[in-house]
């Protein structure tokens, strides 16, 4: 899957976690190729509001103007003053689905984690070097290894459906059911199950 077969709100979120740092609305427009500008503000902002998304005027690394800047907030980041009054406004009965959620999108960032580690050791020690996987956001790499015959187009399918299944939980704060974690649980397996056997063909050819 091509970056433009990516849904705009993937887009963005692919590269600002590719990138460390901060882009302002023109430079993400420019490198996640989303047009017009003004559906990345619509983005950016609606992630704002989810506090999955910081927005503060700074000098941006890119086009070296200050601008307002977008930067992603992980799961792990404290939460900043408005967030924290946001969630003491939550009523009892949404308690329980913050609660579920976080930990929903917290199972499905580590799955992601070990993902991004596989990748790492499928890559070539020449990609590393040149920073080519640092620059790539999720799905661009993982269809640069399956082009290259790397990863079988199956494993790259199970890939490619948790890392959507990830940001639909961390950044739309969508539930998962117990479907869903069959699912989840299954695709996880399957690239597990490839992943061991071809580290074990390789220690034997070794």
């Amino acid at each position: 899957m091509s970056k433009h077969m990516l849904t705009s709100r993937e887009r963005i979120i692919e590269t600002l976690e590719a990138r460390p740092g901060e882009l302002c609305d023109d430079c993400l427009s420019r490198i996640a190729d989303v047009k017009p500008r003004q559906q990345v503000n619509i983005i950016c902002r609606d992630l704002k509001q989810r506090g999955r998304l910081r927005r503060e005027r700074a000098i941006c690394p890119e086009c070296k103007r200050q601008k307002i800047l977008n930067t992603l907030i992980g799961l792990n980041n404290k939460p900043q003053p408005d967030e924290i009054e946001k969630v003491s406004e939550v009523r009892e009965n949404e308690a329980q689905y913050h609660v579920s959620y976080r930990s929903a999108a917290e199972s499905l960032d580590s799955i992601r984690r070990q993902l991004i580690v596989i990748m790492n050791q499928l890559d070539s020690p020449h990609n590393q070097r040149l920073g080519t996987a640092a620059r790539e956001g999720f799905s661009d790499r993982l269809t640069r290894l399956a082009d290259s015959g790397i990863i079988p187009t199956n494993i790259m399918i199970s890939m490619r459906m948790l890392n959507a299944m990830r940001n639909a939980a961390v950044y739309r704060e969508c539930l998962i059911d117990d479907k869903d974690e069959e699912l989840i649980d299954l695709a996880f397996q399957i690239v597990l199950g490839w992943w061991n056997k071809r580290r074990i063909e390789n220690e034997r050819l070794a």
